[in-house]
């Protein structure tokens, strides 16, 4: 199912695809896929994306769960970088916004954080907006809050609310007319 003109498309992993995105935002369409790594986002990205309003992306974390601290970051920053490029191709008058990676376990904090860091840098290069989510999420000790934690990896409904008004400052606000979800 292809995103319609002026749809808000979400590309992503656990946390995108675990998302009620159709509640909060009727005209989402949800490209998350439970797991994905920015290396299978980047593989499906043309499929996901035509003419949108708006495309949100969020991907990350799995790469820094599955891999070596510098081959995995290294690796999320380009397949991200490329991504972006191909949304700019397909869909040249999208606003983008790509997120940070949110705060999950220990052992994660620095590698989050550097890419985080990368993150930002590229959305100066690409000209479009970073939503920081670790402010919203980490508590004190950098871990996900409890209050927004299903697991320490997902976030539970409380979270996904917290996260639709975050999104609901960067998104126009004419877009929550029709619209559907593409879960499977």
């Amino acid at each position: 199912m292809h995103p319609r003109a002026g749809e808000i498309v979400l590309l992503g992993d656990d946390h995108v695809a675990r998302g009620y995105w159709a509640d909060w935002q009727p005209v989402a369409v949800n490209r998350g896929v439970a797991g994905d790594t920015t290396q299978e986002l980047l593989a499906r990205v043309q499929d996901s994306i035509l003419e949108s309003e708006a495309v949100i992306v969020h991907a990350g974390l799995n790469d820094l769960r599955m891999g070596q601290w510098s081959r995995s970051t290294d690796t999320a920053v380009l397949c991200m970088d490329t991504v972006i490029r191909h949304i700019r191709r397909a869909s040249p008058s999208s606003k983008i916004l790509l997120h940070g990676v949110p705060p999950s376990v220990e052992r994660l904090r620095g590698r989050a954080a550097d890419l985080n860091m990368r993150y930002r840098e590229m959305v100066r290069r690409h000209g479009i907006d970073f939503v920081d989510l670790w402010p919203e999420f980490a508590d004190d000790r950098g871990r996900l809050r409890r209050e927004f934690a299903k697991s320490s990896w997902h976030l539970n409904i409380e979270g996904y609310r917290r996260w639709q008004q975050v999104l609901a400052e960067y998104l126009p606000e004419d877009s929550h007319e029709g619209g559907r979800d593409a879960r499977t």
